[in-house]
């Protein structure tokens, strides 16, 4: 008879994904409280969605947001040397005159 000590005895062991599953499971009220008072862009509105399906799925990229709360001056813009940007403004005036 074998002893006890001698049984190999397979051991799981949990993933990084599930880890992370773990986690936000977990301390779901902190992480939801938190989303809902955040001052970073955008996180209270994604907390109070209803839905996880999202209507900009098919954005071509790359993609550029100008956020109003970083204003820049299209005037330096044209002004600079950096001829890359300067057509990515002119791209964006030709496609909404």
């Amino acid at each position: 008879m074998a002893s006890s000590t001698n049984v190999n005895v397979p051991v799981t062991k949990t993933n990084f994904k599930q880890k992370i599953v773990n986690y936000f499971r977990n301390n779901k009220e902190i992480i939801e409280e938190w989303a809902q008072v955040s001052s970073i862009h955008g996180i209270p509105h994604a907390a109070d969605a209803k839905t996880t399906k999202s209507r900009f799925d098919d954005v071509d990229f790359p993609a550029i947001t100008f956020c109003h709360s970083s204003p820049y001056s299209v005037k330096k813009i044209l002004d600079s040397q950096y001829d890359d940007l300067k057509k990515v403004i002119m791209a964006y005036n030709l496609l909404n005159t």
